[in-house]
């Protein structure tokens, strides 16, 4: 009697799957505003002041003060010149008793030459009117601008594939277990 052993081994298939990830960034979403400057210019207008009393002065349009001054001026200086001449007829009333009648026809002469007179042309008006200026200018303010930025951040889109590992049976295993006989054509198969 002979006993046949034959044994089929298990095979185990693996398949391996990579896993990956998968990242895609989306742009974030900007609004973006520009506020522009402002600016604000006053000009006020030029004021121009103008002083003609000067020039009326010289035209003979005084007011009242300056002229009262004027006239009160010209009589002392009027009175002081009389004075002055009473003066010298004193002095040559005194040089005609010192000196006696002959002296009459030289003071005499003395008094035809007199002073030259003085001659004078003048323009009219000598003074020229007076000018300010006031104010002008230019008054600036400024209101600065800017940039207004409203951002929404989109988030990233992640995929993410996992590794996976599996496994199989590729072959099951099997055992054939025979017993043949010498003497009989029999046989018997066992399989496990």
């Amino acid at each position: 009697m002979e006993l046949n052993i034959s044994i089929q081994f298990a095979k185990i298939g693996i398949k391996t799957y990579a896993g990956g990830v998968l990242i895609k960034n989306r742009h974030a979403n900007f609004n973006l505003k520009q506020i522009p400057a402002r600016q604000h210019i006053s000009i006020p207008p030029v004021l121009i002041e103008i002083d003609m009393n000067k020039t009326f002065d010289d035209l003979g349009l005084k007011d009242p003060d300056t002229f009262k001054t004027e006239i009160s001026m010209r009589n002392q200086s009027k009175a002081l010149q009389n004075i002055a001449r009473l003066s010298k007829y004193g002095d040559e009333l005194a040089k005609i008793e010192k000196y006696g009648t002959e002296i009459i026809p030289k003071l005499a002469l003395e008094r035809l030459k007199g002073e030259p007179a003085e001659v004078n042309v003048e323009c009219v008006p000598q003074h020229s009117p007076e000018m300010y200026l006031t104010g002008g200018g230019a008054e600036i303010q400024t209101e600065l601008g800017g940039i207004e930025l409203k951002a929404k951040p989109n988030n990233p889109l992640i995929r993410i594939r996992t590794a996976n590992v599996k496994v199989y049976l590729r072959q099951k295993w099997d055992i054939k277990i025979s017993v043949i006989s010498r003497s009989s054509t029999n046989r018997v198969d066992l399989k496990v």
